[in-house]
């Protein structure tokens, strides 16, 4: 065998060799972090050549490509000083990379009242509509729906009652921060700890003179929840997920934690604090809310992981594979297909079938 034999041989066994032992992907592919509070979680998902995803960011080994910009803590990328580098993750054998620019590591900016309060309050149910943002508020205490306006907002929360809800000068006191920690009877019920990370927001804020930064903030422009799908193969597994809103300047923010999440079906799929776990089979999509802007991840959950080859199906048209691929993808076996005998009517209008089921229930 010559040289170039053996190198096309090489180059064609390569595919093979990858789906044998699968890929790895981080997610978010790409990571800014704009001041020296800022941080980003990534998901590093294992796929098999099954298509089973696995997340194994607790097991990878991350390293960068230039050392002194970034660094990877409890989880996070965060900031060490301004620059760019390459994350590379190293996984069983398999890599992946993920892009981080770091700006502003030195500095600790101002809480934003429109990029961080009205997202906390968003996020704790304040302005729901089973809450204040109801059209005619709660209890006499009434915020605009989600956050839409935020100068009504910051009026509600300044002046109106005399701004007995705000204290700059004892922020802890405001009521603002007691009522939704319990500390003060609050019919809402309690909806963040206190010195926890939304109270912290809020309380900085505050201290800060309460202040509104207006419309020169950056606005949000996008969403993305990753990774877009996930396999898991039987019930208990689970998974990370990591939502990156995308804004006017951009930069990319991690605003996983400030997301309303939700399972199209709890049977398959249960969605809690970033993380997806596995039910009983079927299929779910995980949807994320933050700001005005919605976006979705499918699960697909199947019995077992065992290796399965799915019988031979035979496409017709466009629609026909479509249908096939997602059979595939659930391990399902099609239908047998039906035969051309004449269906027989009862006196019922139903099936022969139908009747006979109606009479042993």
């Amino acid at each position: 065998m010559n040289i170039t034999t053996r190198t096309w041989l090489t180059l064609a066994l390569l595919p093979a060799i990858a789906v044998a032992q699968g890929k790895l992907a981080a997610y978010p592919a790409k990571v800014t972090l704009d001041s020296g509070l800022d941080a980003h979680r990534l998901v590093v998902v294992q796929t098999d050549a099954q298509g089973i995803t696995t997340d194994v960011t607790a097991a990878a080994e991350i390293t960068f490509a230039t050392p002194g910009v970034a660094e990877w803590r409890d989880g996070e990328l965060l900031p060490v000083g301004d620059g760019e580098s390459v994350a590379r993750i190293r996984h069983g054998g398999l890599t992946a990379e993920v892009h981080v620019a770091v700006r502003d590591a030195r500095v600790d900016p101002p809480v934003s009242f429109r990029n961080d309060v009205i997202p906390v309050l968003t996020r704790a149910g304040c302005n729901g509509g089973a809450c204040h943002g109801a059209a005619a508020g709660k209890n006499g205490f009434g915020l605009t729906l989600f956050g839409y306006d935020p100068r009504r907002d910051l009026r509600a929360l300044s002046r109106d009652y005399r701004g007995r809800r705000l204290d700059c000068a004892a922020p802890e006191q405001s009521l603002m921060l007691t009522k939704p920690t319990g500390e003060v009877r609050h019919k809402g019920g309690k909806r963040f700890e206190r010195d926890g990370e939304m109270w912290h927001t809020l309380r900085a804020w505050i201290a800060d003179g309460a202040v509104d930064d207006g419309d020169a903030v950056p606005t949000l422009v996008s969403l993305q929840v990753e990774p877009a799908e996930l396999v898991l193969a039987g019930p208990d597994r689970d998974s990370g997920l990591v939502v990156t809103a995308t804004y006017s300047d951009g930069s990319l923010r991690d605003v996983t934690e400030l997301s309303l999440m939700s399972s199209s079906n709890p049977t398959s799929a249960l969605v809690q604090d970033g993380r997806v776990t596995s039910a009983a089979r079927g299929e779910a999509f995980v949807m994320a809310r933050f700001g005005y802007l919605t976006e979705v991840a499918q699960v697909l959950v199947l019995p077992d992981a065992k290796p399965w080859t799915p019988p031979a199906m035979t496409a017709h048209n466009e629609i026909d594979e479509l249908v096939q691929r997602k059979l595939t993808k659930l391990r399902l076996a099609p239908a047998e297909r039906c035969d051309d005998a004449p269906v027989q009517i009862g006196p019922s209008g139903l099936t022969r079938e139908a009747e006979d089921i109606m009479l042993t229930i």
